[in-house]
């Protein structure tokens, strides 16, 4: 997982990140993207949020904190919440309450707060034969070890509508991944 957030490095993280004062990596692990971007963004206030026994011998820094819990129960507040290659391991009811917990953690920056996801959309049609082809055998994956899924655009509309966001936008990252900017 670390080599991913890696190659995502900084591709994903727009302008609007410099009016923000603080974000929260969910499911961050040892906070490689956290890191990236704390040195990219001095003033930007990261917060990783992973299981305890994850982060309990991971030390900070003036703008990097490590936080023990559980996403499914509460996330940190912040004007945003990064989901990077999370939400496709969660069946839909856990990802709606996810994302209920990240809307109520930017529920005091109505005006600038979102939530970032980046995930794999499935579109065959649009696909290429061998992306597509990755996109399918990761479902199968994801089915098979975490009760999880790959979701196409109108599947992770609806999560995110019954979540209680009001709109989101989508844009391609990679060649298998997308990002979408949910605002509440």
């Amino acid at each position: 997982m670390t080599s991913n957030h890696q190659i995502l490095n900084l591709k994903y993280i727009d302008d609007d990140i410099c009016r923000l004062e603080s974000i929260v990596d969910v499911g961050g692990g040892t906070g490689t993207t956290a890191k990236i971007i704390c040195e990219t963004f001095l003033n930007l206030k990261c917060i990783v949020l992973d299981l305890p026994h994850v982060v309990e011998n991971l030390s900070g820094s003036n703008n990097l904190t490590y936080v023990g819990g559980d996403m499914l129960i509460s996330i940190p507040k912040a004007d945003a919440v990064l989901l990077k290659m999370t939400l496709h391991n969660w069946n839909d009811n856990s990802c709606r309450k996810i994302l209920e917990n990240c809307k109520e953690a930017i529920s005091n920056n109505v005006k600038r707060g979102k939530v970032i996801v980046v995930e794999s959309v499935m579109n065959e049609k649009h696909d290429t034969h061998e992306v597509a082809e990755l996109k399918l055998c990761t479902n199968l994956r994801m089915l098979a070890t975490f009760n999880g899924k790959l979701r196409r655009e109108e599947e992770w509309k609806k999560l995110f509508m019954q979540a209680g966001f009001q709109s989101y936008k989508l844009s391609p990252l990679t060649g298998h991944l997308s990002l979408f900017e949910i605002y509440p």
